[in-house]
């Protein structure tokens, strides 16, 4: 079952998972950040309230005054920066929508936490009504529109976050920009670019490109698996000393993109070529295969995998450019945490 289509209750529980135990017994989950923040934003907001009304209480009679700032700084400064941050990438524009998405939740739980200030100080039962129908919106979109998408994320395995908007590269409008369109687009059959070879030089960037491929499918709630080539050995050597105890070394599940990092350029067919049968053909996936140097011939690794002509496109590291940034950086842009 997709965690996109999990029932309420599942959701709920995993969502309680979440929310008590990455931090303590293994890591921070997406879901468990995005939470986090969004707790952050409502003690923000009550914080904010109860000082404001225990220094001046006559503040009270202006109370929907409270809200207009957090308004201000969300529609004036988020939004806009958020916006200008992420068009660095002039060919892979954001979605104007995720933005919309994550500035509204942003102000709705801030609000949130205004509202209890307020609610607490006057005892109004209209006050009241008001947290009522906030909380509720947030239950809504919470489980409506970022659950499914941190859940798909955190079930991909990727090592960071990262989008492709905010990827700053000098792709090839003739070939890169197409190409790359096509793979992240609906299936077009046979003929469309169903997979993508980066390589090049270590450094160029070539994780953090395929890294930002898969983020932007995961926030279109399509199942991405991430492997390294080291964890895909690992696989494949636990299946020869005990062939029954993993029959597939892939693991893909409900994944239907794979993303393979870290393959050697000389050494790549041991690990590929021998495990296509355990899941079926490759071209029935998606794939983004990763190279740890540069690969003289990329249609030679297509023919060896028996990939349709044009099904592939290779992208070359050195003739991208990438401009690395904090990560850090890059969480809040389009991240919805």
């Amino acid at each position: 079952m997709s965690s996109s289509s999990l029932a309420p209750r599942d959701q709920i529980r995993r969502f309680a998972g979440n929310l008590v135990t990455p931090d303590v017994y293994s890591d921070y989950s997406a879901t468990y950040s995005w939470v986090c923040n969004q707790t952050a934003h409502v003690g923000l907001g009550l914080l904010v309230t109860v000082i404001v009304v225990g220094i001046w209480p006559a503040a009270l009679d202006w109370w929907p005054l409270f809200f207009i700032p957090y308004a201000l700084k969300e529609g004036c400064w988020d939004l806009p920066n958020g916006l200008r941050f992420s068009r660095e990438n002039e060919h892979f524009k954001p979605r104007l929508g995720e933005l919309l998405s994550d500035v509204v939740a942003d102000f709705l739980f801030v609000s949130t936490g205004v509202a209890m200030g307020i609610a607490g100080a006057l005892g109004n039962r209209w006050a009241v009504i008001g947290v009522l129908v906030a909380l509720g919106l947030e239950v809504l979109i919470f489980f409506r529109v970022f659950v499914p998408r941190k859940r798909t994320y955190d079930k991909s395995g990727l090592p960071f976050y990262y989008r492709l908007p905010t990827y700053k590269a000098t792709f090839d409008t003739a070939t890169d920009v197409p190409s790359v369109r096509q793979f992240l687009g609906p299936d077009e059959g046979p003929q469309g670019v169903r997979h993508l070879l980066i390589h090049g030089a270590r450094g160029g960037g070539k994780t953090t490109l395929a890294v930002a491929l898969a983020g932007d499918l995961t926030v279109q709630r399509r199942f991405v698996l991430y492997l390294s080539a080291a964890k895909l050995a690992d696989r494949l050597q636990a299946r020869e000393a005990e062939p029954s105890a993993l029959s597939e070394p892939w693991n893909l599940g409900e994944a239907d993109i794979l993303v393979v990092d870290d393959l050697d350029p000389q050494n790549w067919r041991e690990l590929l070529t021998p495990t296509l049968g355990d899941f079926g053909p490759l071209a029935a996936k998606r794939s983004v295969l990763v190279f740890s140097g540069k690969i003289a011939e990329p249609d030679g690794v297509r023919a060896t995998l028996g990939l349709e002509p044009g099904s592939l496109h290779a992208m070359d590291s050195e003739m991208l450019g990438f401009e690395p940034r904090e990560r850090s950086m890059v969480g809040k842009v389009l991240g919805g945490y």
